[in-house]
């Protein structure tokens, strides 16, 4: 009877070569997002997000423009047609 290996690998190894358990380690896209701000879907923008029910865009889209809104923060998006319907909301399209 074989041995169950951990995270089920042959050599006991996360999948992508995930070395998160060596000390002092880091991946890459850890250390670039390591100084941004992630904003939280707090009850005030659980508030707002329920009054943009009547406004037809995506329910994500929803919940992004009440946390930007909220944060008064700047969104970045290439989705201006939907964003635009969004009372209140600053947002800037880069891609243009």
């Amino acid at each position: 009877m074989r041995s169950a290996r951990p995270h089920g690998r042959p050599n006991g190894r996360k999948r992508g070569g995930d070395r998160s358990d060596s000390p002092g380690h880091r991946s890459p896209q850890l250390d670039f997002f390591a100084d941004y701000h992630i904003a939280r879907f707090s009850p005030e923008a659980a508030d707002l997000f329920e009054s943009f029910r009547r406004i037809r865009i995506g329910t994500a889209d929803h919940k992004i423009a009440a946390i930007a809104i909220v944060t008064d923060a700047l969104l970045l998006t290439a989705n201006r047609r939907d964003f635009e319907k969004v009372p209140g909301l600053r947002f800037d399209n880069w891609m243009d």
